[in-house]
């Protein structure tokens, strides 16, 4: 079957919904919805069987679905309308979210439903981006396919929107303003602030003043030692800041200025001189993990395995992070504070495992080409070196991959098993 996608960015769900029915045998063309126009040249050109849109941020115009069979991929529960259905999600605490694939029609996210699917939301909610990569992904994809199926059966009679049933308990709501984001660090508590971040990570962020300045808060993470006055900056670590709360501190990883041509980078990067007078305060990435706060890099031994976690902003690597030491001493030095392993995991967090360069840093600063061309043979170096100090067996690597990211997933297996001969789809696993 020829399906078409119609989509605002061949994003992280897109790519990975290409790979499922492509693996399946389907066709599958990717049209980018930049104009009405566009979207009708597309399917003029292709004239496909069955039209998805995984991302899409304009109508489909009426002259499509009005002649082929159009599914929308709705990041909401039954019933849920709006654009920023995950923002509120997770900023009014739902327990239970989900996707639903409904077809296109005149009224925006009100056509009739093809597929369903639920999920349980984190009790400590995760980023917006982090849900969307993660749970929304996996149910938009089993919806999808779903609603393939249930097309090709050709005796399906989708569900119309009725928000009498029991099970239809979504509503329309506007999109997210930044007057609701706001944080009133008088009143609000550690966990709330955390979740008003989540809710706009990784776009658009949540505006507010630091230093008597505008600025878009990113990267929440809870704090409970550091203690200070509500909104204060207490201290910096790896390029986050942390602030004070009612009832404690949270760190804060990014920021971007509310100002034409601002992007979004490391806090301490974003404030810099302002943080003149402001403590470090490090954490060694072998630390026990008996309390909440920053730990983006953390080792932990049990008997003869090693277990290595880290968890970055994105997924994103920057060069401090990424580069594997400025001298071979460094380097050394760290390896003999690690208990040699005979098994070794390495596990990444809910962002994608080294998802890519920090390309925003990168492009903040100069001598652009030659730090991206390091930090590219970054993570190859790194596996090189501690295979040869301790030669442990690397057992799994758990969490997700940035789609194109295929290049550099082949060297450091290389680097650690020699040349891998597996078909491409379970390299790309």
């Amino acid at each position: 079957m020829h399906i078409l996608f119609i989509t605002t960015a061949h994003n992280s769900l897109s790519q990975r919904l290409y790979i499922e029915l492509t693996g399946l045998g389907h066709a599958v063309s990717v049209a980018l919805a930049t104009s009405e126009q566009a979207m009708l040249d597309a399917v003029e050109t292709t004239r496909p069987d069955f039209i998805i849109a995984p991302m899409l941020k304009k109508p489909i115009p009426d002259a499509i679905w009005r002649s082929h069979t159009c599914i929308i991929v709705h990041p909401g529960i039954k019933g849920d309308r709006g654009p920023s259905s995950l923002d509120w999600a997770i900023a009014l605490g739902e327990e239970t979210w989900g996707v639903t694939n409904l077809q296109a029609e005149a009224e925006i996210d009100a056509g009739a439903i093809w597929a369903s699917h639920n999920f349980r939301m984190q009790e400590r909610p995760y980023a917006k981006s982090s849900v969307y990569r993660h749970e929304v992904t996996e149910a938009a994809v089993c919806g999808a396919l779903e609603a393939l199926k249930h097309f090709e059966s050709g005796d399906f009679t989708p569900e119309v929107l009725d928000y009498g049933k029991p099970d239809v308990r979504g509503e329309l709501r506007p999109a997210m303003k930044q007057q609701r984001r706001a944080i009133n660090w008088s009143k609000d508590t550690t966990a709330e602030v955390a979740r008003t971040i989540r809710a706009a990570d990784s776009s658009p962020g949540v505006l507010d003043s630091l230093f008597g300045e505008p600025h878009y808060l990113f990267g929440a993470h809870e704090e409970d030692r550091l203690k200070g006055a509500p909104g204060e900056i207490l201290a910096t670590r790896r390029g986050a800041v942390c602030a004070g709360t009612v009832d404690g501190a949270l760190w804060i990883t990014h920021l971007k200025a509310k100002k034409a041509g601002a992007i979004k980078l490391p806090a301490t990067q974003v404030l810099g001189e302002r943080l003149k007078d402001i403590p470090e305060s490090p954490m060694p990435f072998d630390a026990v993990a008996d309390y909440r706060s920053l730990r983006e890099i953390r080792y932990v031994q049990c008997n003869e395995v090693g277990y290595l976690y880290f968890d970055f902003y994105n997924g994103a690597m920057n060069k401090p992070r990424r580069r594997p030491g400025r001298t071979r001493s460094r380097r050394n030095a760290a390896h003999r504070k690690l208990v040699p392993a005979l098994a070794a995991q390495a596990l990444g967090g809910q962002a994608i495992i080294a998802q890519q360069l920090e390309g925003e840093r990168i492009n903040s600063t100069r001598r652009m080409a030659a730090g991206t061309v390091r930090l590219e043979h970054a993570p190859t170096h790194v596996v090189q070196e501690r295979m040869r100090s301790v030669n442990p067996t690397v057992s799994r690597v758990a969490g997700r991959l940035k789609a194109g990211y295929e290049t550099d997933v082949r060297s450091l297996r290389s680097a650690a098993f020699g040349a891998d001969t597996r078909p491409a789809f379970y390299r790309n696993a």
